[in-house]
């Protein structure tokens, strides 16, 4: 499952954000739900975008979005963006 969840992050600035990736549940039956949730964070007041690969064998079911800036007097702009996906697993298809 680990390999699905690796991520593309685009920015419009030069430096990298800080970016983690967490799920709720390290085992998840087929057929049940579960929260995956992303948190870029950049040194930067441009926006970041966070792009995910195809996750095979998962259904999205819902999803939520936050982006919160931060002014800070030293340091400058501190963007974070907070992208929580709920995931259902799919069942196994059959072989025939």
């Amino acid at each position: 499952m680990t390999a699905a969840l690796w991520l593309l992050v685009a920015l419009q600035s030069a430096s990298p954000p800080d970016v983690t990736a967490q799920v709720d549940r390290a085992r998840v039956p087929a057929g049940e739900e579960l929260t995956l949730t992303i948190r870029a964070r950049s040194r930067s007041a441009d926006p970041v975008a966070v792009a995910l690969p195809g996750l095979t064998g998962f259904t999205i079911v819902g999803s939520r979005e936050v982006t919160e800036v931060a002014l800070e007097e030293v340091g400058g702009p501190v963007r974070t963006i907070t992208r929580e996906l709920r995931l259902k697993t799919q069942r196994p298809r059959a072989r025939s």
